[in-house]
């Protein structure tokens, strides 16, 4: 059993302490920042939809957006669907970018 000096500990609002496990601990320590973002396109049409993600940026090559959209017509998606969840996962190659010494 760890020490529980050494735990990370998160307070819940009832007083309760959640140990937290490595992989969180280390997945966020990876991290160069999270940006939350929200977006709107207006319209009854087959592009007409809102959502919202959050950006996590794992250095400055590499990002990866996370979250649900929400149609205004879903009768126009593909099965009719009122929502999905995307993933898009950014990596930037740097052309032409000289190496540092």
């Amino acid at each position: 059993m760890k020490d529980p000096k050494r735990c990370d500990l998160h307070h819940t609002f009832s007083g309760a302490q959640v140990s937290l496990g490595g992989l969180r601990r280390s997945f966020a320590a990876g991290l160069q920042k999270i940006n939350v973002t929200a977006d709107v396109q207006t319209g009854k049409n087959v592009l007409g939809a809102g959502g919202a993600g959050v950006y996590v940026f794992f250095n400055d090559y590499v990002s990866l957006l996370v979250g649900p959209v929400f149609f205004t017509d879903k009768t126009l998606q593909p099965g009719h669907a009122g929502h999905l969840w995307t993933t898009q996962l950014d990596i930037d190659i740097p052309l032409g970018k000289s190496a540092k010494k």
